[in-house]
């Protein structure tokens, strides 16, 4: 009688490891875009939830934006620190972007939310940064209303924008710092290199697209594969010059006019 045999040789073995690394091979990318989607739709999400802060803020003060950056009893703040303090924010996770993986330096694992100052490091570094030159200041237009405490001069009023669908008021965002990976609670509207010191620029966090909370409150997704290429692209096109004064500097969303 001829004996069955009930187990795989070394050959048959191997044979099966082999295909079972290409399937995983092909489908590792496709998990991977999935993955990216997923992390996109929850930062358009909290987008969405941005702009309704942003709509309750206008409503308490006289369509005045959110000044970007200001000092208040020695201490600097910034906007989303406003927001928290007013109740604005519900959930402190809608602040964060689910793509941005920080560096070493920023952890927030073991802070206790119920007791966040207002001076607190996590607010500087928000998945969407905030229109600084033209809505959240007036850099742009030689700080018009600075003091002391608003050191950038006045934030732009509402019913001064002329395009709101086409002004871009917050949008997935770097921190320039060389040594970091995290984002930034402001948003320029040129392009800076890294190292270049503390500023905000476009990036495409979620595998090539750039979240975009527009100024009439309807979010998108714009593609872009790196900062530079960004700024090369509209809507966020201004020919990655550096001096916002320019020819050209118009071409892009950021400004108000």
């Amino acid at each position: 009688m001829k004996e069955t045999r009930n187990h795989f040789t070394l050959i048959e073995l191997l044979t099966v490891i082999a295909i079972i690394a290409i399937l995983a091979a092909m489908l590792l990318p496709s998990l991977n875009r999935a993955r990216d989607k997923a992390k996109a739709l929850s930062c358009m999400n909290n987008a969405r939830q941005l702009a309704a802060m942003h709509e309750l803020y206008l409503s308490s003060s006289s369509d005045w934006y959110v000044p970007v950056y200001f000092k208040s009893d020695t201490k600097t703040r910034v906007w989303t620190s406003v927001f928290w303090q007013m109740g604005l924010i519900r959930r402190i996770n809608t602040l964060f972007c689910p793509g941005v993986e920080f560096d070493s330096g920023v952890n927030f694992s073991n802070t206790n939310y119920g007791a966040i100052p207002d001076n607190w490091t996590g607010f500087y570094y928000p998945g969407l940064g905030y229109n600084f030159w033209y809505v959240g200041s007036s850099a742009a237009n030689g700080r018009n209303g600075a003091t002391e405490t608003l050191t950038y001069g006045i934030p732009a009023r509402s019913s001064r924008m002329r395009h709101p669908s086409e002004t871009i008021l917050n949008a997935d965002s770097r921190y320039t710092n060389a040594a970091a990976n995290r984002s930034y609670y402001r948003l320029d509207h040129i392009y800076r290199a890294d190292g270049a010191g503390s500023f905000g620029v476009l990036n495409p966090w979620h595998g090539g697209t750039v979240t975009t909370l527009w100024a009439d409150g309807h979010v998108s997704d714009e593609y872009a594969v790196a900062s530079v290429d960004a700024y090369q692209r509209n809507p966020y096109r201004n020919g990655n010059i550096v001096n916002p004064a320019a020819a050209g500097y118009r071409d892009n969303h950021f400004n108000l006019d």
